[in-house]
């Protein structure tokens, strides 16, 4: 559902984006101004982008939740992907110390 989402807000921008550029290269004055570098703020598109972002952090969350079951550790051990991922990077470096992880068949030894 999350990358769908992502798909989502990509599309829309692009839409937004196509529909925007229509517009400049068929008014005149438009164009001018743009060559003349004025900036024009798309707040729709401003939107799309911060929507695209939240739902890429959402992602990164729902993954952290699948963590748990595959590693073994107990439910909500990993509940977010915050701080960059250090946490999650931490406790799994804790988890390599004390059991085997054989990335090549996907499961826990040990």
């Amino acid at each position: 559902m999350k990358l769908n989402a992502l798909r989502y807000h990509r599309r829309r921008y692009e839409e937004i984006q196509g529909n925007r550029v229509k517009k400049f290269s068929s008014n005149s004055d438009l164009k001018d101004a743009l060559q003349r570098g004025v900036k024009i703020t798309e707040i729709e598109m401003l939107y799309e982008v911060e929507a695209f972002f939240s739902q890429y952090k959402c992602c990164f969350d729902m993954l952290v939740k699948v963590l748990c079951p595959i590693t073994g550790l107990e439910p909500g051990t990993l509940s977010t992907y915050g701080d960059f991922g250090n946490r999650i990077v931490a406790r799994l470096n804790r988890l390599k110390k004390t059991q085997h992880i054989n990335c090549r068949e996907n499961r826990l030894v040990g």
